[in-house]
Order: C-alpha cells, then structure tokens, then sequence
C-alpha cells in the first residue's frame, strides 16, 4: 500500500470514527454496510451491536466515544481473502471497543464488525 492509499484509508477511518461519536447509523450503514446484520435492518443492528460492545466493556457511549482511538491499516497480498483492514480501537481501562472495516480486492470498504477485547 503506498502513502496515498494510507492517508485515503487514515481519512476514511476518521469519517467513520465522526459518524460513530454522532450516533448516525443510517450514513454508516448507507456508506459502508454491515457484515454482521443478519436478517436486521443494517442501521438497527449496528447501533444494537455498538450498544451491546459498549456495555459489555462497563461503558456509556459518551465515554467510550470521548477517547482518542488507536488506528491501524493493514494491508495484505491481492491474493488474500482482504485487501485491507482498518481497525479503529477506543482502549479503556474496563475493556476496548473495535470497529473493523475491510476491502475485498478492487472493492469498497465495509464495515465488518463491532467487538469488545481485553
């Protein structure tokens, strides 16, 4: 990945860190999907599954949200199931919240998951 895709990829994961501090899940979802919807309507079930991550880590979405986040941006071989991933971690004493977005080879980025970890 060279520099420009960095920086594009660095500017994406800031778009979607805004519109996750603004709660607006219909553009996230609009933008970007959502791998994990199931047979949900993709906004419901990424606010639900925020909702869940945040209070499994004993947190409040104004508090989760209030953190700078650690990002990374991986990049792998065109051979490879992705292309990219960017995981976007808001690290809390309790537990950390991770947003996963991922490229399948020559395709937009989607959201892929919403997790906690210790």
């Amino acid at each position: 990945m060279n520099q420009e895709e960095v920086q594009k990829n660095g500017e994406i994961a800031e778009h979607v860190i805004g519109l996750f501090r603004e709660g607006n899940f219909t553009q996230i979802a609009t933008q970007f999907g959502y791998a994990l919807k199931s047979d949900r309507e993709a906004a419901a079930a990424i606010k639900e599954d925020l909702h869940k991550s945040i209070k499994e880590i004993g947190e409040t979405q104004d508090s989760v949200f209030a953190i700078e986040p650690k990002i990374t941006i991986k990049s792998f071989n065109k051979s490879d199931m992705f292309d990219v991933l960017i995981e976007i971690v808001f690290q809390h004493h309790r537990g950390s919240l991770l947003i996963e977005l991922v490229s399948q080879t020559g395709n937009e980025l989607y959201l892929e998951d919403i997790s906690t970890f210790t």
